[in-house]
């Protein structure tokens, strides 16, 4: 090896001057953000959701019995919309 070889600064982290930018690396990116955006603004939905039925349910059902039995489908209800909602939201963030 020569000395200008030796000498020469070598690169601190060579795969940045070896790929580019490309159209493909952005829209993978985008895709992700996406699906997190996502992701994230299902269970904040599902969350609302449940939040406001449960005022109105505490507002208008009386009877101990009934409001019960309401809020608690209320809470079954909305962990089966989240849980449906992730699955999808993954399953469209994750596919090839």
């Amino acid at each position: 090896m020569s000395l200008d070889a030796r000498l020469r600064p070598r690169p601190l982290s060579p795969h940045l001057a070896i790929y580019r930018l490309t159209l493909t690396m952005m829209m993978s990116i985008a895709r992700r953000m996406t699906g997190a955006a996502l992701y994230f603004g299902t269970l904040i939905l599902t969350w609302h959701m449940r939040i406001g039925t449960q005022v109105i349910l505490e507002g208008y059902v009386h009877r101990d019995g009934p409001k019960v039995v309401s809020l608690a489908l209320n809470n079954f209800f909305s962990a089966a919309v989240a849980i449906a909602g992730v699955f999808t939201v993954l399953k469209i963030a994750i596919q090839t």
